[in-house]
């Protein structure tokens, strides 16, 4: 779509600027293309009340000097020490001597203040409610350059997507981070988990001379949208930079990749480097099959597979679900099968130090596991394990691919004497080790730089 079509000409004019409307439109057309549907986080009634709940939570941190503004969501938490620790920033904000804000999107899980491993944190709902408001109020009329443009690239996925609403979303984030900038002081550095959905921000911030980060959160692979143009587009609304867990991530950022930011540098991973030094944990009875779920009609999918893998399984091992955001309870209302399966009660990383093998379709988690000690079966439904991680893990030899449950216990069989150290080894491109030495020092350069 992106080389027949002239995307980067599709732009909204407002504010006296003119934006490009693509990097919106596409990652919502991707994961409807995948997932059946525009995202994960339906917005209803429940959703607004859980956000108006949390408008004040840790306000009084929002007045301070900070050095860095990191924006999260409490999916990245994790139970560490007694303390519920952002995996991805909480390192940063606690021992790199520089002092952090977390600004957090309140998802699914709601930990007190007191629980957190977090210093400052402050809920990101107060922000989407100023853009909720400041959208409906003020961006009712809009203008876009080329409708018929719009019309066509909305053409390619079935239904299309609420293009409006995401425009008025970015448009609206662009504003609020505008104005807050002006109000408060401004941070040196901003840091982001995900920048294909804080467009709006990104430009802000970029305008006013504020470095913006980019930490990565998943997968980042020449099959990801996300990552992955054919255009050059403006790098206004990109990251500066985007710190990576490891060098493989390189490969993707290359000469035939147009996305607009080439600072990319690996750092590791602070939940894998920790992980990784403590002991392992297997059972010495049967051993235990991880199975990791998406959300969505994939991770129904699995479960079916699970299903029809257990009578396989008899004495010779046992099956535990990880689940996502997902409950058990929402999958048992389509799959009521489901209720017989045992699903693990503690986060991924936790629970992967107890099993002998990892299973999933496409989820980070196949390269994690690696990185911690234990092998891979992909279930390759409808194709998408080799689509989506065939580029990562195609040839590593403790990750295989299986569409059946008779090659599941085939290859089983290959995969449950392997050494944890030649397993570690063998995913070495993919985390860089020492994250904290090489946090530190990156962070050392930034402000040196300022």
């Amino acid at each position: 779509m992106e080389t027949r079509l002239a995307v980067e000409d599709l732009t909204v004019r407002k504010f006296g600027k003119d934006f490009q409307v693509y990097p919106w439109l596409k990652g919502r057309l991707f994961h409807k293309i995948i997932t059946g549907k525009e995202t994960n986080q339906a917005r209803n009634l429940q959703l607004y009340l859980t956000q108006l709940g949390s408008l004040f939570y840790g306000l009084r941190n929002v007045f301070g000097t900070y050095d860095i503004w990191a924006f999260s969501n409490t999916l990245e938490r994790r139970l560490i020490d007694g303390k519920y620790t952002d995996k991805l920033f909480d390192y940063i904000g606690n021992h790199s001597g520089k002092r952090m804000l977390l600004i957090e999107t309140r998802l699914v899980y709601y930990y007190p203040l007191k629980k957190l491993a977090s210093k400052h944190v402050v809920s990101r709902s107060l922000l989407l409610l100023f853009e909720e408001v400041y959208a409906k109020l003020f961006l009712r009329k809009l203008d876009i350059t080329n409708p018929s443009l719009m019309k066509e690239i909305l053409s390619n996925v079935d239904g299309g997507v609420d293009h409006k609403l995401l425009i008025r979303k970015y448009l609206a984030q662009y504003k609020i981070m505008s104005m807050l900038l002006k109000i408060v002081p401004n941070p040196k550095l901003v840091m982001l988990s995900v920048g294909y959905t804080h467009f709006g921000y990104i430009r802000a911030l970029k305008e006013k001379g504020i470095q913006v980060v980019e930490v990565q959160h998943g997968i980042i692979s020449s099959n990801h949208h996300g990552y992955c143009y054919e255009k050059p587009l403006n790098a206004i609304q990109f990251p500066d930079t985007i710190l990576t867990n490891g060098v493989r991530e390189l490969e993707v950022f290359n000469e035939l990749n147009a996305f607009p930011t080439k600072n990319v540098r690996p750092v590791g991973s602070f939940i894998i480097d920790h992980y990784a030094l403590s002991d392992s944990a297997k059972s010495e009875a049967k051993p235990t099959i991880l199975f990791t779920l998406q959300d969505g009609k994939m991770g129904l999918k699995l479960l079916e597979f699970i299903l029809r893998l257990r009578p396989f399984a008899e004495d010779k091992f046992d099956i535990l679900v990880q689940p996502r955001r997902t409950k058990k309870v929402s999958y048992c209302i389509d799959l009521p099968a489901c209720e017989t399966l045992e699903f693990s009660e503690q986060d991924f990383y936790s629970t992967i130090r107890h099993c002998a093998v990892h299973c999933t379709v496409y989820s980070t988690t196949a390269i994690e596991s690696l990185s911690l000690g234990v092998p891979n079966i992909l279930i390759n439904i409808e194709g998408q394990s080799e689509e989506q991680l065939s580029s990562i893990l195609g040839t590593n030899p403790y990750t295989k691919i299986v569409s059946t449950p008779e090659e599941f216990c085939e290859t089983l069989e290959l995969v449950l004497s392997v050494s944890r150290e030649d397993v570690i080894q063998s995913n070495s491109s993919c985390y860089k080790p020492g994250y904290k030495e090489n946090i530190v020092l990156f962070l050392k350069e930034v402000f040196d730089e300022n």
